[in-house]
């Protein structure tokens, strides 16, 4: 039997099928996603690879894999089939789309072997005069290879008694008077003979036991145990499930319908924050569990998964499991294998969570779906969302998209849909939706001396604080400052790789670039001229946070950005702390703004509501009204009535007056009338292609004849090449970046990607990179 496979380490000139042959003993282990060692290139290198077809023809020679191994770490045929639609859609590695699908922890260290005939094979081999391919063609030479895994199990040592009841009492007459530890374990076992308890709880050492492990007394030994997860690490009552109200009913009835036929239909949940849709969500999956499906639950962040992670394991207890990469590789590891296996039936997790080997998959819920998170930003360029619809539609189950603030492409898909727009018009409880009002700050700057938080604001922060009720305070930029200028030279502190200012920290007094992470101490003296007086320019969080704690010294603040957040126990324990009361004013960027529900929280303040609309892409507005709306959902949310007060220079944008008015409708009626102007999505696709080089000159001139070659090989059909332009960060980590757009209602379509496929990997110049971004989420 011929197999094809492709390698796990594929580069790009080795990124495509290879045939080899399954020797008989293989053969009913080896199916499609099954994973191989096989020989490669001439000489013959063991490699990892993964079954993609089997039973295929071969008029020519090929070589037998060395061997296939059965670990539990092999993908389904559909995942295959769903990885081979998503490099052909994406025009991506596939090699690169397996490695995304398959924990890291499950990589194989392998130890290869040689086995001669005799000596004379072996000093040929070891002098050169014959390939180890020409020995083993002429069978002078075999070639094994052993594996182990990179990735160790756990174990935890235990006690366990082997002696019977008067065995035991008669060790505990021999004991020592002052052999108490040793007589309180052997009492312990008197009253329960088959007790098994860890080594430490039995307060002895291994050594200390050898004299009862020799009277064969006792064992000590290695149990396989599972390492504690972040989110199941605490004892959680199960919960009841409240009775849903009118809306969320219809709702849950239609998408049941949905279940029940067995059919694939795309449903937008589309309800105003706090309307209840997590509710919606559960007793869904309930339903999937009485099918005795099972279910995955997709979240924008790793952030957002403490909070969805504590309401299903209140409802549904130990059947819940996780996926993300915050988890070590064995935690990913035994994760994924338990999820195989079917010890865990709902999987919440980030966009990765899509590739889930879930059995018998029968519903996938995407919450938060207008966040750009679920987009790569590396390779492989997918997008959780469409993957979540081919996996969907491949199985025949429903997908639901849930949003306060859907993508405009999504919102226009789904009125067309089968299955379609659910709304949630109303909070839960009959909860009101906050007030919101406006802060016009070109007239606060005019009169006040405070500018960043404005003088409404800080009164009703005032307000809260001696009513014991909590605040956030949104702003999506963090850092102290967003450069730092000499005031002697006007020298500004910028990356060596990227050439943009960094941003400055001011609590380490280091400079950070945003594009490549690059980071350096704040020198004293200006590296230009020498002067110690600098200017910091700009705010972010941590320049906030200063102005905060000089303002309401008494106040109980903690920021949450990727800087102040970056440990992997910090966000749950900053949620704990919000939770319990602990503190009196939560600063953030996005990271507060998404999904959370914090009952004590009564005021939000909006502080840069346009920061985000200076922004050159098609869907700044978009943005724009998205984060002020998901900010203003995290007010109100309890007992107490929310308030919200957005600060802005911009107060008549569509945007910012349709967010302001919770008008999700007029938001949507003036963005598609724009988007169809500039003809941009849904009114056309996008290919977004990034031409790469350490020379300027030479990613200029490629891009250029790129574009030239694409306008060629495009003629009379629906795909319009723009460019070539610099992008707007022009210089990424010693990288300049030159982009060339193709636009077109069928630019999706086999033979235009056939095109640009053919074009790209013409590409063998090592000083040239050429990256592919099929429907771009954005275009800087």
């Amino acid at each position: 039997m011929n197999i094809n496979v492709i390698l796990l380490k594929a580069v790009k000139d080795t990124d495509r099928l290879y045939t080899y042959r399954v020797p008989e003993n293989f053969e009913a282990m080896v199916q499609v996603g099954s994973r191989v060692i096989v020989p490669f290139g001439r000489g013959s290198r063991p490699m990892e690879a993964v079954v993609i077809e089997k039973g295929v023809a071969a008029d020519f020679e090929v070589k037998e894999i060395l061997r296939g191994f059965d670990e539990g770490y092999d993908l389904s045929p559909e995942m295959v089939e769903l990885l081979q639609r998503a490099g052909d859609y994406y025009l991506s590695s596939l090699s690169k789309l397996i490695k995304s699908a398959i924990p890291l922890g499950s990589k194989l260290e392998l130890l290869p072997e040689i086995l001669f005939k005799d000596d004379e094979a072996r000093r040929a081999y070891e002098s050169g005069e014959q390939s180890l391919a020409s020995l083993l063609k002429q069978g002078l030479a075999i070639q094994r290879v052993t594996y182990q895994k990179k990735a160790r199990e756990k174990t935890l040592k235990m006690v366990r008694c082997l002696a019977s009841l008067d065995q035991l009492q008669a060790a505990l007459l021999e004991l020592r008077s002052n052999a108490h530890r040793k007589r309180a374990l052997l009492e312990l076992f008197v009253k329960d003979p088959k007790r098994v308890i860890p080594l430490k709880q039995a307060g002895l050492s291994r050594e200390a036991l050898r004299p009862l492990c020799e009277e064969n007394l006792m064992e000590v030994f290695d149990k396989t145990v599972y390492r504690s997860s972040l989110y199941r690490d605490q004892d959680l009552s199960i919960k009841p499930k409240p009775v849903l109200n009118r809306e969320q009913l219809a709702a849950f009835e239609q998408i049941r319908a949905a279940m029940a036929a067995n059919a694939y239909a795309l449903f937008l949940l589309h309800g105003v924050t706090g309307s209840g849709k997590t509710e919606v969500y559960l007793q869904l999956a309930e339903v999937a569990l009485e099918r005795n499906e099972s279910v995955i639950v997709m979240v924008p962040e790793i952030s957002l998964i403490p909070q969805m992670a504590r309401v299903f394991i209140e409802r549904f207890g130990p059947v819940v499991g996780f996926y993300h990469s915050q988890m070590s590789q064995e935690e990913k590891m035994e994760e994924w294998l338990r999820i195989k296996e079917g010890e865990f039936r709902i999987v919440i997790g980030p966009r990765s969570a899509v590739f889930s080997p879930v059995k018998n998959l029968g519903l996938i819920v995407v919450d938060e779906e207008h966040s750009s998170s679920y987009k790569s930003e590396s390779e492989p360029r997918y997008h959780g969302i469409q993957l979540a619809q081919m996996r969907a539609g491949q199985h025949q189950i429903p997908l639901v998209l849930g949003s306060a603030t859907p993508r405009v492409e999504t919102y226009c898909e789904a009125l067309k849909a089968r299955g379609g727009i659910l709304t949630l018009t109303k909070r839960v409880a009959q909860r009101p939706m906050p007030a919101a009002s406006l802060v016009d700050m070109r007239e606060e700057t005019m009169t006040a001396k405070v500018s960043l938080v404005s003088a409404r604001l800080r009164e009703q922060i005032q307000l809260r604080l001696e009513k014991g009720e909590q605040t956030i305070l949104f702003l999506n930029k963090r850092g102290y400052a967003s450069f730092v200028s000499c005031l002697q030279c006007g020298h500004v502190m910028s990356c060596p790789h990227c050439e943009v200012p960094l941003i400055y920290h001011k609590k380490t007094s280091h400079g950070e670039c945003r594009l490549c992470g690059y980071r350096t101490r704040v020198p004293r003296q200006c590296p230009e001229c020498g002067s110690p007086h600098y200017q910091y320019f700009g705010m972010g969080t941590e320049k906030i946070e200063e102005k905060i704690k000089g303002l309401f010294p008494e106040a109980r603040i903690i920021r949450m950005d990727s800087t102040s957040m970056a440990g992997k126990y910090a966000l749950k324990e900053a949620y704990e702390a919000i939770e319990a009361r602990e503190v009196d004013i939560i600063l953030g960027t996005q990271i507060v703004a998404k999904g959370h529900d914090f009952k004590g929280v009564t005021l939000v303040g909006v502080l840069a509501a346009d920061i985000n609309l200076n922004v050159p892409d098609y869907t700044a507005s978009e943005v724009t009204y998205a984060l002020i709306t998901q900010a203003m959902g995290r007010s109100g949310r309890g007992e107490v009535p929310g308030e919200v007060i957005i600060q802005t220079y911009n107060p008549e944008h569509y945007a910012i007056q349709s967010a302001l008015a919770s008008d999700y409708r007029v938001f949507y009626d003036f963005e598609i009338a724009v988007r169809e102007a500039m003809t941009y999505p849904p009114f056309t696709r996008l290919i977004h292609l990034t031409v790469n080089s350490s020379i300027e000159t030479m990613a200029h001139d490629y891009a250029k004849g790129l574009a030239w070659a694409l306008r060629e090989q495009f003629k009379g059909l629906d795909a319009r090449v723009v460019g070539p332009g610099a992008a707007l960060n022009l210089k990424v980590n010693h990288t300049y970046r030159y982009q060339v757009l193709i636009k077109g209602e069928t630019v999706d379509q086999p033979r235009i990607k056939g095109i640009i496929n053919d074009i790209i990997h013409k590409v063998k110049h090592p000083k040239i990179h050429v990256s592919v971004d099929v429907d771009p989420i954005s275009l800087l």
